[in-house]
């Protein structure tokens, strides 16, 4: 694994470098990931190769997306969060965010995607609780649905 600062991108401008540097998971071929001006990847995200990173969406600190994964825009992962390889998360989807748990107190689970699941529109898909088994996960070649929700601790 090595740290990279900017990245260039084939068809759209470098990531400002306000936003600090992002870890870069050992490239296939050595190409780097694609990610929109607008994109918000906070220091710490681990991108794989060939990721593309669309416009307006927010990657968190904890966050590691596999190579060839997409997002295409408007798309929030955060917490202790895994996307598979070649995962593809469509417009206004939310993953890895803080369960809807009100026992819930910010302790660090995970939520994990499989490879090549694609979550369409409007999805949400929330990290697991202590109270429950600690991960949600969606296994890998699924199909979540426009505007499916995925609860806590589920496992699919």
């Amino acid at each position: 694994m090595h740290s990279a600062g900017l990245y260039e991108s084939r068809c759209m401008t470098p990531m400002p470098r306000k936003l600090g540097a992002v870890a870069v998971m050992p490239p296939m071929a050595n190409v780097h990931p694609i990610v929109h001006p607008s994109a918000i990847i906070e220091p710490g995200a681990r991108l794989g190769a060939d990721v593309e990173i669309g416009p307006w969406c927010h990657v968190g600190p904890n966050v590691t997306i596999g190579d060839g994964a997409r997002l295409v825009s408007h798309v929030v992962v955060d917490g202790h969060t895994s996307i598979g390889e070649g995962a593809l998360l469509y417009p206004f989807c939310t993953v890895g965010l803080a369960p809807q748990d009100l026992k819930y107190r910010n302790e660090p689970t995970r939520c994990e995607i499989g490879a090549r699941t694609q979550i369409r529109e409007h999805c949400t898909i929330h990290r697991g609780t202590v109270t429950g088994s600690g991960v949600t996960r969606v296994g890998a070649d699924c199909l979540l649905m426009a505007v499916v929700h995925v609860a806590h601790d589920c496992d699919i």
